[in-house]
């Protein structure tokens, strides 16, 4: 509570008067000063100070009669009628003349207490009223039966009146198009809380100047100096558009793992979170001029086809963006905000960094595909792709390596595993439009797509041939490579099984001409 400096003035001929008003008593939350003025003529009354003067003078005290210095209370102790007639014009009391010192104690005792509660009632209101008008929430105070006994001018803008037209009114008077169900939901609301005894919060649609809204309201009970209920205390925060849920939604935001971005209806950034400012690159307030969509379209390289979810208003997409130089792999979720009315106040974009995951199940994918010394794919992922693949004129090279265990036998296992991944890295430079794989062992296919002539592949097949033959098996060990050749047009006449049947017997053919040449190079026909 504040604390009052009041004087107490005293100009009385009665001796007994003075003794008995030097012993008021002061007052909680008073610095008293009691003085005897002397001469009137050498009297002034301090600036900007709560005074009190008793004087038994009439004169005196129509002198000093001011009805508009609220600081200055004037009290005059006799029956003239001069003084009289300023009765509440300026003269606060008129005391009578023969009254015991106790008596004139008390009197001034409970002058100051009524001194210091008048000041502190205009010190409160003043309080009051610089409190809820610098809020930038709807306050206002309602009586239990309704009617508003105070409103602050966020509540007056609100609604489009003035305050003379909101106090002393109930809620059907003041806001827009309110029916009879809204109005009972309020009316319920205001009972809970005085019914409740606490504060309560509620989630309340209101008509605004011709716009509804969404306001979160905060509802207290006010009771009165004797206990007894004499209504409620409102504070109403719009939250119809998210980017007034200020500081409260700015800290979820910054504490969210991930980064998250959220705009405005015309995707104008409203909060980012550092996380989402690691994937900017940026700092401090170079987001400001974001523009998402620009970027958007600058960094994003889908990696799969976006989703688009019509019911939930969202869309996701999986992408990459590159940070730092690298790649980076999001799952980005782009969702509409939409409040209670389903009207549009914003977008949310949550990125799910998934580069670990994609790069593990590449890893998995690629080991369960892949052949481990050569890098090429195996018979399992082969034959699927075959499958999968033959709608379109495809040739297939069925290859198997002639004389392989003789390298083992006598070489060593070391140098035949050299000829295994040298006959890869061949099959890699020499076909690189085609889809390499080994079978296993010293068995190895190429398919290859589009129509190609029989000079083409009997040439390729030559150089394929040449290429191994020259391998380094040490000592004067060789291999040769067998190479059987299949086509199909694609047009369903040979399946994925039948083409590579094929290939085999036209690859045992081949080998069957080598050995009878004595491995002499020969081009491959089919």
């Amino acid at each position: 509570m504040f604390q009052l400096e009041l004087y107490l003035y005293l100009y009385l001929k009665n001796e007994e008067d003075r003794e008995g008003c030097r012993k008021a008593k002061t007052a909680d939350h008073i610095l008293l000063s009691i003085s005897s003025i002397e001469k009137p003529d050498d009297f002034f009354l301090p600036e900007h100070q709560a005074a009190i003067v008793i004087t038994d003078d009439a004169k005196f005290a129509c002198g000093l009669a001011a009805p508009h210095e609220p600081a200055l209370q004037v009290v005059f102790i006799g029956e003239n009628e001069e003084v009289q007639s300023l009765f509440g014009l300026g003269v606060l009391d008129i005391w009578p003349i023969q009254e015991s010192k106790e008596l004139r104690a008390a009197r001034c005792s409970a002058l100051i207490r009524r001194t210091r509660d008048q000041a502190g009632y205009g010190v409160y209101q003043d309080l009051l009223t610089a409190t809820i008008e610098t809020s930038p929430d709807l306050i206002w105070y309602k009586r239990k039966d309704g009617v508003h006994a105070l409103v602050n001018d966020m509540f007056a803008n609100a609604v489009g009146k003035n305050k003379e037209e909101i106090i002393g009114k109930k809620n059907t008077a003041i806001w827009e198009t309110l029916d009879e169900k809204s109005a009972k939901i309020y009316s319920s609301t205001e009972r809970a809380t005085m019914e409740s005894g606490r504060t309560l919060s509620f989630d309340e649609p209101i008509m605004s100047c011709g716009k509804m809204k969404q306001f979160t309201t905060y509802k207290t009970p006010i009771y009165d100096w004797f206990g007894k209920l004499w209504g409620t205390v409102g504070f109403g925060h719009d939250v119809t558009d998210f980017s007034n849920m200020g500081h409260a939604l700015t800290i979820l935001v910054d504490s969210l793992p991930f980064p998250v971005l959220l705009m405005d209806p015309d995707w104008g950034v409203v909060k980012m979170n550092e996380e989402f400012r690691g994937i900017l690159e940026a700092n401090g307030d170079d987001w400001e001029n974001f523009d998402y969509r620009k970027w958007k379209g600058d960094r994003f390289h889908p990696v799969r086809e976006k989703k688009v979810d019509e019911e939930h208003h969202s869309a996701v997409e999986e992408v990459e963006i590159k940070l730092l130089g690298s790649p980076w792999i999001y799952i980005v979720t782009e969702r509409e905000i939409r409040d209670s009315f389903d009207h549009l106040t914003g977008y949310i974009c949550l990125f799910n960094d998934v580069t670990f995951q994609r790069t593990y199940e590449q890893r998995i994918l690629t080991a369960a595909n892949t052949d481990a010394m050569t890098g090429l794919y195996n018979r399992r992922y082969f034959y699927e792709y075959m499958k999968n693949n033959v709608n379109g004129p495809q040739t297939l090279l069925y290859m198997d390596l002639d004389h392989f265990k003789e390298v083992n036998d006598t070489q060593g296992h070391a140098m035949g595993d050299h000829v295994i991944i040298r006959t890869a890295e061949l099959i890699k430079e020499l076909f690189p439009d085609g889809v390499g794989a080994r079978l296993g062992g010293d068995e190895y296919a190429v398919l290859l797509p589009g129509k190609k002539t029989q000079e083409e592949l009997a040439e390729r097949c030559r150089e394929m041939e040449i290429a191994v033959r020259n391998i380094d098996c040490g000592g004067d060990v060789f291999v040769t490579v067998s190479i059987g050749v299949a086509r199909t047009s694609g047009k369903g006449y040979l399946s994925a099984d039948e083409l590579i049947r094929i290939a085999d017997r036209q690859m045992y053919d081949v080998k069957a001409e080598h050995h009878k040449n004595g491995d002499e190079i020969n081009a491959s026909s089919d």
